[in-house]
């Protein structure tokens, strides 16, 4: 296996569907299975891994991900996300990512079904039946037809929901906070606000995430707004509903039914709301279903390997900026860890490089972009094992802003090699596919300069940052394309003159600016010409 894979080692510690693993293996990634571990073994275990596949059995604390040094991805095999510290997975520069839309139509079905069940009592139609009972009377349902159902929470499982149940000819209201009337029109559904919604829904599907908005949301107070004789149902995530305030309105029969796939502790331990004779209560099996197992855990596999490969980056949650072209910003990564190494010239025990991400939409990708750099730092030696080797510390960092990015751009990264009283400091960006350099040691280019082609850097003042012909010019022919200037910092700036070839001889120019390098990027498999300082 390529020594250059981000991901060589990951951990599944969630019953997964085989293929997961098989996936995995067959690109390359080694793969251990450890199902049922506590909080201290998976804190233990963490550590030996670079990525982290899970379901709901596992909570990857902030604990957790504080040792976890090697973490890079964690990932869910499924569509919610809230058993991991998404905070200080971004802190640490960790990508947690999800598999949206493997089990949506499973959770939708399941959803429907536990409507059905609930209103025509058939859990308990079967149990009397088992007693040797003939009720009828005493299990008699309500008909679906012209009944109101709320739908709390438009996303994909709420509009699967929607789909079917239009087949029963309900009356379909709904809330979702991002989705207009105009939109939820369009769906079927007469969009209320939730104040609106209660009192009008015999029937209430919630469809929402796990985030501090919906922790409790389902409680007395929305009982006591509801019709008498109302039913709810819960296959999304049980922080949402207060399960003592379910057990007060069954009794006071303001609620009639509740269908529950989720709840507030997993496992649970409320037996007293799981035996009341008018809940249907399973063990989280929304998404469930053989198909969609199978397809949660290819989804997730392939999201790692084509990580990898810098692919893509679908099902990604907290770095909204390598979500739209990921092999822009490895190359970005790459490309300025290439530049960091040719400014040292050879790479020791003295070289410390810092990869920082800077600003929101960057934040929780340092680790995927510090494995970019460290890429493009090895061009020196030619081999990870060197760079090993050589003993280079390599560390990550964020930062909320960076004052050298362009004003458009929400977010970029810096990288800062150091190696003894010598440091370089280089901010970059990606706009569209194109990986842009923004400042070099705080000298910010107007509007970030492309990073491509033949490249001559130097540092220069003022007064000479403007290079005569002569020392451009192979057999009498000038050798610029184009150039890029910095603003200028103190009296020092930098300038990039992009160059139609490589220049055979740079020596003219050494005596007439302060620091000098020339590249051609991508790098060449070996680099020839490693930045002088004058």
């Amino acid at each position: 296996m390529s020594k250059s894979h981000l991901l060589k080692k990951v951990l599944i510690s969630d019953v997964i569907d085989p293929c997961c693993a098989e996936i995995l293996r067959d690109s390359g990634i080694e793969v251990d299975i450890k199902v049922g571990l506590s909080h201290e073994q998976l804190k233990e275990e963490i550590k030996k891994y670079d990525g982290l596949i899970l379901r709901s059995a596992t909570f990857v604390t902030a604990d957790i991900l504080e040792v976890a040094e090697n973490m890079k991805v964690a990932a869910f095999a499924g569509t919610g996300t809230d058993n991991v510290d998404i905070k200080a997975a971004s802190k640490h520069g960790i990508i947690v990512m999800n598999a949206p839309g493997a089990n949506t139509v499973s959770t939708a079905e399941h959803t429907c079904a536990m409507i059905c069940t609930l209103v025509r009592n058939i859990p308990k139609a079967n149990m009397s039946m088992k007693a040797g009972k003939w009720e009828t009377e005493a299990l008699t349902g309500i008909a679906l037809q012209g009944r109101t159902l709320a739908v709390i929470g438009l996303g994909a499982i709420g509009r699967e929901v929607i789909k079917r149940m239009k087949a029963f000819q309900m009356n379909i209201i709904g809330y979702d906070p991002i989705v207009t009337k105009q939109q939820a029109l369009k769906l079927g559904v007469t969009w209320y606000p939730l104040e609106e919604i209660w009192p009008r829904a015999d029937i209430i599907t919630l469809h929402l995430p796990a985030i501090p908005q919906t922790y409790g949301m389902i409680n007395d107070s929305v009982f006591a707004q509801c019709r008498q004789g109302m039913y709810l149902v819960n296959a999304a995530r049980g922080t949402i509903v207060r399960e003592q305030s379910v057990l007060k309105a069954l009794e006071k029969g303001i609620c009639a039914g509740a269908a529950l796939d989720v709840f507030q502790e997993e496992p649970t331990h409320n037996e007293e709301l799981v035996n009341h004779p008018n809940v249907i209560a399973t063990p989280h099996i929304g998404g469930n279903t053989t198909e969609a197992q199978t397809r949660v855990a290819a989804n997730v596999a392939n999201q790692f390997v084509n990580l990898n490969k810098c692919i893509k980056l679908s099902g990604n949650i907290n770095v909204k900026a390598l979500q739209d072209d990921l092999q822009a910003w490895h190359d970005l990564g790459h490309n300025l860890g290439h530049i960091a190494a040719t400014y040292v010239g050879h790479l020791s025990g003295q070289t410390q490089v810092q990869v920082e991400t800077c600003g929101d939409s960057a934040k929780g990708g340092a680790r995927f972009l510090k494995y970019a750099v460290e890429k493009g730092l090895i061009t020196v030696c030619q081999s990870s094992d060197k760079l090993q080797d050589a003993g280079v510390q390599v560390s990550t960092g964020h930062n909320e802003t960076c004052s050298t990015l362009p004003c458009d751009m929400g977010g970029g990264m810096k990288v800062t090699v150091t190696q003894g009283d010598r440091s370089l400091s280089l901010c970059g960006t990606v706009r569209g596919s194109a990986p842009l350099l923004c400042a070099i040691n705080g000298c910010a280019f107007t509007n970030g300069t492309t990073l491509q082609g033949n490249m001559l850097f130097y540092e220069s003042t003022e007064s000479n940052s403007f290079l005569p012909l002569s020392v451009l010019s192979s057999n009498g022919k000038s050798t610029v394309s184009a150039f890029a200037s910095s603003a200028t910092v103190g009296v020092r700036k930098w300038t990039v003159i992009y160059l139609n070839e490589l220049m055979d001889n740079i020596e003219p120019i050494k005596s007439l600016v302060a620091c000098l390098m020339q590249i051609t990027v991508p790098p060449p498999p070996i680099l020839k010409r490693p930045m002088s300082k004058v």
